[in-house]
């Protein structure tokens, strides 16, 4: 957006060349796109890892690791995502997913098919199936947000963006309450067969309804410059920080918990629809409360607000001795303080680094500012995958509670420490915009210049 001319900016990149009724076809795929990949992998924890666990009879440092695939691939994904954006259209990149993602769901639906004698088979096309999932989320993620920010103007773009991440809820919701019911019925394949059943219908509608978006030249593939770039700005390292201290907590909650759940005769189904509690809560709150985030002027502090309900959020989820029942209404409460945590971080993490840029370097590269959002999932998918990993060594090593309770400490000394540091970081301000001008130019003159070099050298 930074590059556009004030007609692009008015009506939107690719504006003069879309009916409103073709963006509202583009609008409702990529939130389909983002529904479908939420739908299925929300049916890993309650489905998925009780049948590696206990049919297959692996430890629980193999499930986490099985489970790791997913979101290193989608690291994977998004590292190559500026150049398959400068190469192939959207539409087909579009279409490459949904593949992915149909393979894949019905690809994991068929585990449940192999002996139990055939370990090498199971684990080699668990490994296939699951990476094939992320690659395509990894890939899609990229091309919706790039899509909006070039299909509309740019007021309309946080209003369009807020109906991805209702679309996200929406899917994590529906995934584990439709295959619950399904599972229910005795048959793990429907479950996960649903999901890639919508991908093939999605499919079919893109083929018939997806415009052809022309090529974004304007994304470059400068990941190292990007990364040098933002060593200057001390909130990224904190605010990514933040986002991999919550992914490890999240991986904690929907993959610990419903294995501890089962342990205490709480089924399948009931450990299903008890997840469903977080996005159902993210997806009613998150627009009131859009509202109000958007309007702090310090946003950051609902970021250490969130970190410390993520640290709440947790202790509900303590086990009880071992002569005591399980009551489900401490999960209830975990979950719906988890979601309040989910809301506050995704309204604020990008708008503060965001902020950080625009202060201290006037005029940033376009890259940059795309590199904002790179950081922000990059964050979350390597706490994913450093979450899938420890948790079930930590699950192995010991018991639930001193799972929960190690995770909870390392969360709440993390909070302690962000608080402290960001209390008495002071951005810079307009008041001293000459100043900041010319700090800004003398200073980083050398690395806009390495940045400017090198998209003039890859023309």
């Amino acid at each position: 957006i930074q590059d556009h001319t004030p007609q692009e900016r008015e009506i939107g990149v690719a504006g003069p060349e879309l009916s409103s009724r073709e963006k509202d076809y583009i609008t409702g795929i990529l939130c389909m796109t983002v529904f479908i990949q939420c739908f299925i992998v929300s049916q890993f924890p309650p489905f998925l890892t009780p049948l590696i666990l206990y049919d297959f009879n692996y430890g629980k440092n193999v499930v986490g690791c099985i489970l790791a695939i997913y979101p290193a691939c989608a690291i994977l994904a998004g590292y190559w995502s500026p150049w398959v954006l400068n190469n192939i259209t959207k539409k087909n990149i579009l279409l490459c997913s949904l593949v992915m993602q149909l393979l894949g769901a019905f690809g994991v639906g068929i585990l449940t098919y192999i002996t139990y004698d055939n370990d090498l088979l199971f684990l080699g096309l668990a490994f296939l199936f699951i990476a094939l999932l992320g690659l395509g989320a990894g890939f899609a993620e990229a091309m919706v947000y790039t899509t909006i920010s070039e299909v509309y103007p740019l007021e309309e773009v946080p209003s369009k963006l807020s109906s991805v991440q209702i679309s996200f809820g929406l899917g994590m919701m529906m995934g584990p309450s439709l295959g619950a019911i399904l599972h229910s019925l005795g048959n793990f394949f429907a479950a996960f067969a649903s999901g890639g059943t919508i991908s093939l219908c999605l499919f079919v509608l893109t083929v018939m309804r997806f415009p052809n978006l022309p090529l974004n030249a304007n994304i470059r593939h400068s990941h190292k410059h990007t990364f040098k770039f933002f060593r200057s700005i001390p909130a990224i390292y904190g605010l990514s920080a933040a986002c991999v201290v919550l992914a490890l907590t999240a991986i904690l909650m929907n993959f610990v918990t419903p294995l501890m759940m089962q342990e205490f005769d709480i089924s399948q189904n009931s450990s299903a629809l008890l997840i469903c509690i977080q996005p159902f809560v993210y997806t009613i709150a998150y627009t009131p409360f859009a509202s109000v985030v958007s309007q702090s002027e310090r946003k950051w502090t609902f970021i250490s607000v969130g970190i410390l309900l993520q640290v709440i959020g947790l202790m509900f989820f303590l086990p009880p001795d071992e002569h005591e029942d399980y009551h489900v209404i401490s999960p209830i409460f975990g979950f719906t303080v988890a979601a309040f945590q989910m809301i506050f971080i995704s309204l604020a993490v990008i708008p503060t680094i965001l902020e950080d840029v625009e202060d201290r370097f006037p005029d940033p590269p376009e890259e940059v500012l795309d590199g904002v959002t790179a950081m922000f999932v990059l964050s979350q998918n390597v706490g994913d995958v450093i979450g899938s990993i420890l948790s079930g060594f930590l699950i192995d090593s010991m018991d639930y509670r001193g799972t929960y309770t190690t995770a909870a400490f390392v969360g709440f000394c993390f909070v302690f420490t962000f608080t402290v540091l960001l209390w008495n970081y002071k951005p810079h301000t307009q008041l001293g915009a000459s100043m900041s001008e010319t700090r800004s130019e003398e200073d980083h003159k050398p690395l806009l210049d390495d940045i400017d070099n090198s998209n003039i050298s890859q023309k």
